[in-house]
């Protein structure tokens, strides 16, 4: 999804991109969603463990195979949050930036520059004050660059455009 008018320009971020920028920090941070998926199943199976030991019963195999589900749920869940695309929307007096966990609103006052890097998977940044980065989206191809340089020349940005970087944001790189 993209569009364009005289004041208005917005995108989503192309799914391929996000994916792949998702994959790669599941590939360095793979224990977050393991280790919230085993908070789940490993506390619950211990506890149909002791209870069934407590009243000399054999352990419920499906109550614990359930619990596991659970806990593989759990882990899932906590990494679709990586997998949803952003959409951004410059529109006349500011940015809006949504993202799954909540919207942001970006005045032009506080937006000194963005760029457009380039490489297979091409990112919009913007910054504040010295190199302070506002927001960072996926670039989308079809975005005509000089309506959108246009558009911020009439707020007083300027964009301009940076060498390849990885295809990974700065909220999801590992600190």
């Amino acid at each position: 999804m993209s569009y364009e008018s005289s004041q208005r320009i917005g995108w989503q971020e192309p799914f391929h991109a996000r994916a792949h920028a998702a994959r790669e920090y599941l590939r360095r941070r793979w224990y977050v969603p393991v280790a919230g998926g085993a908070s789940v199943a490993i506390p619950a199976t211990l506890f149909f463990v002791v209870y069934s030991y407590s009243l000399d019963e054999p352990i419920n195999l499906r109550a614990t195979g359930l619990v596991v589900v659970m806990g593989v749920v759990v882990a899932a869940l906590l990494t679709m949050n990586l997998f949803l695309p952003r959409a951004i929307r410059l529109k006349k007096s500011s940015i809006f930036i949504s993202r799954p966990r909540g919207l942001e609103w970006i005045s032009y006052a506080k937006l000194r520059r963005c760029d457009v890097t380039s490489g297979p998977y091409p990112m919009f940044r913007g910054f504040g004050e010295g190199s302070q980065a506002l927001f960072e989206i996926f670039w989308d191809p079809r975005v005509d660059t000089e309506h959108l340089r246009t558009l911020l020349s009439t707020k007083g940005v300027e964009l301009g455009t940076a060498p390849t970087q990885e295809a990974v944001p700065a909220q999801m790189r590992p600190a």
